[in-house]
């Protein structure tokens, strides 16, 4: 399965906004996301700061995720 972790509170510069990961479980999804973080370190795991969705392949067109983060 493919899932989508994105992040529900404000990101700061060097973090990462979202992640696409492919696991056999969303526990698992979230322990992968953590295991590679930027400065908001491992949140991954806590479904207040981070949702985690799974994704089919047979759902509708378009971007998965799309993470832009300027100055």
């Amino acid at each position: 399965m493919i899932y989508l972790l994105k992040r529900a509170d404000e990101t700061g510069w060097d973090e990462y906004e979202g992640k696409i990961i492919r696991a056999s479980s969303e526990q698992e999804a979230r322990d992968i996301a953590n295991q590679k973080t930027g400065d908001e370190g491992q949140i991954w795991s806590n479904p207040e700061k981070v949702t985690c969705e799974p994704c089919y392949a047979d759902g509708a067109s378009g971007a998965l995720l799309e993470a832009f983060h300027a100055g």
